[in-house]
């Protein structure tokens, strides 16, 4: 059987299901407010996602075992549980999932081959500042990504430099955020920063 704790934490309600050895980890609802959770700052992500639950570790931290043999975070986005337990060395495996592939595939190559993905995402952020209107670049990767090439790369690009790093859908399946005019999305050197803890899994 399994045990099922249903802890409220602010505007997020936290489910961990332990079933015999290994913590599945779910989240419903969303938060904003991360007054106070200093302690949020020691989790590393690799860029800007909306939704991440980066700023509640912390706190879902305390309902989770200290060790445990496997940890699984079905609904993962960029992966921010997944990373504060391994940050404090909680579990001997870790299994990364979500719906949208582009974006598992961003973890993969975090994970398998970041120079790869480091090198590849610098020459596309590199490119924008060749376009004397820095929009019309992004415009160019999302009709390329929407048309078919969903690589790792693209993706990164298109969440570091979109609005909030909100990744969003239309009906049609095809990604419709628009760019964020006030910024160039993150800098590859920082990028390559984050991807350091990668290299522990």
């Amino acid at each position: 059987g399994a045990s099922l704790l249903a802890a409220p934490i602010r505007e997020a309600i936290c489910f961990c299901s332990l079933y015999g050895d290994y913590y599945v980890i779910m989240m419903i609802g969303g938060m904003t407010d991360s007054k106070g959770l200093d302690l949020c700052l020691t989790v590393p992500q690799l860029v800007q996602y909306q939704g991440s639950k980066r700023k509640l570790a912390p706190q879902i931290l305390q309902y989770l075992p200290v060790k445990m043999n496997k940890f699984i975070e079905p609904f993962s986005g960029m992966a921010a549980m997944t990373m504060a337990v391994s940050s404090e060395g909680r579990a001997n495996q870790y299994i990364i999932n979500d719906i949208n592939a582009p974006l598992v595939g961003i973890l993969q190559y975090a994970i398998d081959t970041p120079d790869i993905l480091i090198k590849r995402y610098s020459e596309l952020w590199k490119k924008q500042f060749e376009y004397k209107d820095h929009t019309e670049y992004f415009y160019k990767v999302r009709d390329e990504f929407n048309s078919g090439n969903q690589s790792p790369e693209n993706m990164l690009y298109l969440i570091a430099r979109c609005v909030k790093g909100s990744i969003r859908y239309g009906k049609n399946g095809l990604f419709n955020q628009s760019p964020d005019k006030r910024r160039h999305g993150t800098n590859p050197e920082n990028i390559e920063k984050m991807f350091m803890p990668f290299l522990d899994f």
